[in-house]
């Protein structure tokens, strides 16, 4: 958060390379959120608690990022 913040209030921080990096944190913010999560609980409970069509989007999201990041 604190690149995404820093990047984003200062102007002379607005490189290209500043940019990319910002992009990187938030996908990284994002997979924290909608991949970790999902994954753990269904780890530990051996049991998915969240329903059909959560169980779609979670899988997508998750194969999506791995085909861009691989």
């Amino acid at each position: 958060m604190q690149v995404i913040t820093a990047v984003s209030s200062t102007r002379s921080m607005q490189s290209v390379t500043n940019i990319f990096i910002v992009n990187l944190a938030v996908a990284d913010i994002l997979v924290m959120l909608f991949c970790a999560p999902p994954s753990i609980i269904w780890d530990v409970t051996n049991t998915w608690i969240f329903g059909s069509l959560m169980c779609r989007i979670v899988i997508y999201i998750q194969v999506r990022h791995w085909y861009i990041y691989r």
